[in-house]
């Protein structure tokens, strides 16, 4: 199952994970999210792409993810009294081994994948030139990522 659906096809998703579950039965839906340096290397970055606060080099805050699950996932399982979802959320600093390693890992987001070549090039040049400045060769960094508990609660027979 992917969750990035919305409206109808959400409804058909939940009607599938209702069907495929039996009663009392669980299934864990893992997310890890881009792993985000410190404020302070974002807002530098931010800066020197002359573009607004707070800037993520991924696309949102953890905040802003857990919004987005709560209301993509946890809201449409919920409301319908079916199931019932609980989250554990698990952050790490981990650290890249140079500016250059976190810049190959940057190309692979969407958003990033979608810029034309030189506004693409002007970015990662900037963004290293700024995670040089402010790290030197590795770069400290949190990583999250939350497991989602989906129970299936019991059906009710009257």
């Amino acid at each position: 199952l992917h969750w990035a659906i919305s409206g109808k096809d959400q409804i058909e998703a939940v009607k599938k994970l209702h069907s495929m579950l039996k009663d009392d039965g669980k299934l864990i839906l893992f997310w890890a999210y881009p792993p985000e340096p410190s404020e302070d290397i974002r807002n530098a970055a931010a800066d020197a792409l002359g573009v607004s606060k707070p800037f993520y080099f991924g696309s949102d805050s953890q905040e802003g993810h857990e919004k987005s699950i709560t209301e993509r996932v946890h809201k449409p399982l919920t409301d319908g009294g079916c199931f019932e979802v609980s989250k554990t959320l698990h952050t790490e600093t981990i650290t890249h081994p140079s500016p250059k390693d976190y810049i190959s890992f940057l190309k692979t987001l969407s958003p990033n994948i979608i810029k034309g070549k030189e506004e693409a090039k002007k970015y990662f040049d900037t963004i290293e030139q700024v995670l040089v400045d402010k790290c030197g060769q590795s770069v400290p960094m949190k990583a999250f990522s939350s497991a989602n508990i989906i129970s299936k609660l019991p059906s009710q027979t009257g």
